[in-house]
């Protein structure tokens, strides 16, 4: 799981030490029977501004219908399956992963998921989240005497 975005400046070494616990486990997931199983690991890359987040996921070679994006309790769920080419093939070498992925991007309470939006274009899963008013930055103006 993606740390909160709430948090996410917090700590210097907490991004470091969850990619390096990525790397590691980041192809395993729960697949609810309580097994892991393995399936690639998607790239996210996360940014925000004043109104939205936005969250863009590398899928090359995947369906558009082989993803479902949901958003359940604070959380964004990616899920999705590169599927296998159907054809028997005899590689002399393959970096390519097929198989099903997850990842989970912790949101909180901070935005609205009736204004959510996704479009997959070349590959890249493209989410833009409207954060809720109270969640975005509003700047106090200072009086004086």
């Amino acid at each position: 799981m993606l740390p909160a975005l709430m948090n996410r400046r917090s700590s210097m070494i907490r991004p470091e030490l969850e990619s390096v616990f990525d790397r590691f486990f980041g192809d395993l997931w729960d697949d609810r029977n309580g097994e892991m199983i393995r399936g690639p690991q998607v790239p996210v890359s996360i940014w925000d501004d004043e109104q939205n987040i936005y969250v863009e996921v590398e899928l090359p070679g995947v369906a558009r219908d082989d993803v479902e994006v949901v958003i359940q309790d604070g959380s964004l769920h990616l899920r999705g399956e590169r599927k296998r080419p159907t054809e028997s093939r005899d590689y002399w070498y393959n970096e390519r992963e097929f198989g099903r992925f997850e990842r989970v991007v912790s949101l909180s309470e901070m935005v609205d998921p009736d204004q959510t939006e996704a479009e997959m274009r070349f590959g890249i899963l493209s989410i833009k989240l409207v954060k809720k008013p109270e969640a975005r930055r509003k700047r106090i103006e200072i009086k004086s005497d």
